[in-house]
């Protein structure tokens, strides 16, 4: 009795190959099945053209259930059934085996297509991952950003002019009215609350009469402290 090739999954994936057995084959034919294996051994350096082939064994030799095959692809599976005569049972396995290739090889297909599912979970992760590295780049944009006005510094003067006063003496007494500086022998400094957080940058100058001048300007986080103070 012909055996089925599609319902009883004859043609098999074995690591990513689509093979036949040579016992199966006899079996669909008609032939013995050591007949198909000398037909094989006849001309094994063809078969090996298309693809290598070696015999395959189970059992223990000279035992009753030892058995021997060879697993073909579909280009040795043609070549072999056409080292066979032309019947009606050859002409039927062809075309059942032609069709169980072309189902496998779909249903291998279908594998790797994703499930509608799987496609909306993989749009949500690349969705995820294009908005986390959005607000990475953002987040180090803002810190470039902060890093480079740190190390700007300003005078009480150009201070002065964007919170609306006309001079930095009038910045200066301002600051002194809001109790956020004093003045020390002729120059400003930061009550000790506010001494410690980085808004000034004081550079010491000798001059050639061996005078020392402080030259007082502010930093970015002061010139943002004292915008803030004014509500500008």
């Amino acid at each position: 009795m012909q055996l089925s090739i599609i319902d009883n999954n004859i043609v098999e994936e074995k690591k990513g190959e689509l093979l036949v057995s040579s016992i199966i084959i006899a079996e669909n034919v008609n032939y013995e099945h050591q007949s198909v294996i000398r037909l094989i051994n006849n001309y094994k350096d063809s078969f090996r053209e298309l693809r290598p082939i070696d015999l395959k064994s189970s059992g223990i030799n000279g035992k009753s259930d030892y058995k021997t095959w060879y697993e073909l692809d579909e280009n040795q599976v043609t070549f072999l059934l056409q080292l066979m005569k032309n019947n009606k049972i050859t002409v039927n396995f062809k075309l059942s085996l032609t069709k169980a290739f072309s189902t496998m090889k779909k249903q291998i297909e279908n594998k790797k297509l994703p499930t509608p599912l799987e496609t909306a979970k993989m749009l949500v992760q690349v969705l995820e991952e294009k908005e986390a590295l959005l607000l990475t780049n953002q987040a180090l944009t803002k810190q470039n950003t902060i890093l480079m006005h740190t190390n700007d510094l300003y005078t009480a003067t150009e201070i002065a002019k964007e919170v609306g006063l006309r001079s930095a003496n009038l910045l200066n007494k301002e600051l002194n009215s809001k109790k956020i500086q004093y003045k020390v022998n002729g120059s400003w400094v930061f009550y000790s609350k506010y001494a410690d957080l980085g808004y000034t940058s004081i550079k010491q100058h000798i001059l050639e009469n061996g005078k020392a001048i402080y030259d007082r300007k502010f930093t970015q986080t002061g010139r943002d402290f004292i915008l803030k103070l004014f509500e500008v």
